[in-house]
């Protein structure tokens, strides 16, 4: 900057306002109070003598307090507060002609760069849900950074919480959010708004003419006076119910004849993807009102060992074995059955070493009496056999749109 001419303030009255606005700037008193700032006093003291060395050398102080105070308040996650600062300094640097200073630019990248981790972070996470608090911030610093707006609206072009997707002769999905109140994972994702029902599971035996996997009913004597499997489970169902009877090899084997079927990546929930997922999920009162489990109508004509039964709650849910899918309360994003039908295979592996023969399971199923509270308690299952209270629902991959 060069010196345009001699000063229309009276030279005292000068350094009192410059040794005011250092002050200012020491108490941190940048924009506020309205009547006494240093950015009021700065404005002035350039504006009456554009250059001036000493008006420099405070606007490099300024510039510092200021880059210090929205760098703390982007650390703290604050970003209405950095939006309004930065908002107020960019006015400042318009009205005064200073957007050329080093310190400005300095300021206005690191700031940027601030922005630029949290909204690359959301975009990777699929985490819709960080947009609100960021709004502010990139519309200040959108008109100078192209890429921070752009970042803002791949965002939000994501899908919203709940929203229904499905592929071209797939199943009913809702996304789930990479993040649910308290619950975070490092990505979102859709679900299956059902579990796999019979009729889903029986097109796919028909097309690949896979075998039926042993069922075993522990504590039963269904299992072992007759052979029961998905057909069969011993009770009736109908195309809606839930395939149960599954082997965790079964479930895998549906999720790659469907993935090639609908030209989709589809597979079984991680053990952290089907809490989170149930996170979604907040149960009623009634146990009864909330899923199909182990109720007061199941003791009238169990099959159940007399321990379990003694387990039931003391409600009725209309069912004494697997219900139609969608029978019950759903989630905030729209998942059915949460609450309970029948538990449902994870990816994960129980077991350490290179092979694995027990995966873990969750969910609370028509099995599940009162110490089942649960629905995030997780089971441990043999990976060879199914049961016939286990069932299974997948999740499709979402790319970033």
């Amino acid at each position: 900057l060069v010196i345009t001419g001699a000063s229309a303030l009276p030279e005292v009255e000068r350094e009192r306002m410059l040794a005011e606005a250092l002050g200012q700037i020491q108490r941190g008193r940048l924009f506020e109070p309205a009547a006494a700032n240093a950015a009021a006093l700065l404005r002035t003291l350039v504006t009456d003598r554009p250059g001036d060395p000493e008006v420099n050398a405070a606007l490099e102080l300024f510039f510092a307090g200021l880059s210090k105070r929205l760098l703390a308040a982007t650390a703290a996650g604050e970003w209405a507060t950095a939006a309004k600062d930065h908002a107020d300094a960019a006015a400042f640097v318009e009205q005064t002609g200073t957007r050329s200073m080093q310190a400005w630019k300095k300021l206005d990248g690191d700031v940027a760069a601030q922005l630029r981790a949290p909204l690359q972070t959301a975009l990777a996470a699929e985490d819709k849900g960080a947009l609100p608090v960021l709004a502010d911030a990139v519309a200040a610093l959108g008109p100078r950074h192209a890429d921070l707006k752009h970042l803002y609206d791949q965002i939000g072009a994501l899908p919203a919480p709940g929203e229904p997707m499905r592929d071209t002769g797939g199943p009913e999905l809702v996304y789930v959010p990479a993040r649910v109140g308290d619950s975070k994972v490092d990505h979102g994702f859709a679900m299956m708004r059902d579990e796999v029902t019979v009729g889903e599971f029986d097109a796919f035996v028909r097309a690949t003419s896979r075998r039926p996997s042993p069922c075993r009913d522990a504590g039963s004597l269904r299992s072992i006076l007759s052979r029961i499997d998905w057909r069969k489970p011993g009770f009736a169902q109908d195309s809606r119910h839930p395939a149960v009877c599954v082997s965790y090899a079964d479930a895998v084997a549906f999720s790659n004849w469907l993935s090639a079927r609908v030209h989709a990546r589809y597979r079984l929930p991680t053990s952290s993807e089907w809490r989170h997922a149930a996170a979604t999920f907040v149960a009623p009162a009634s146990a009864c009102a909330a899923g199909n489990v182990l109720d007061a109508g199941s003791l009238r004509k169990s099959v159940l060992p007399t321990d379990a039964a003694r387990n039931a709650h003391d409600c009725t849910d209309g069912e004494r074995f697997t219900s139609p899918v969608g029978t019950y309360a759903a989630s905030s994003v729209g998942l059915r059955d949460i609450g309970g039908n029948v538990s449902e295979w994870s990816s994960d592996c129980a077991d350490t070493g290179k092979d694995c023969g027990r995966y873990v399971a969750f969910g609370r199923s028509y099995r599940s009496g009162v110490k089942e509270h649960s629905v995030l308690s997780p089971s441990v299952q043999p990976s060879a056999s199914g049961a016939p209270w286990l069932g299974f629902r997948l999740v499709r991959e979402v790319g970033v749109r």
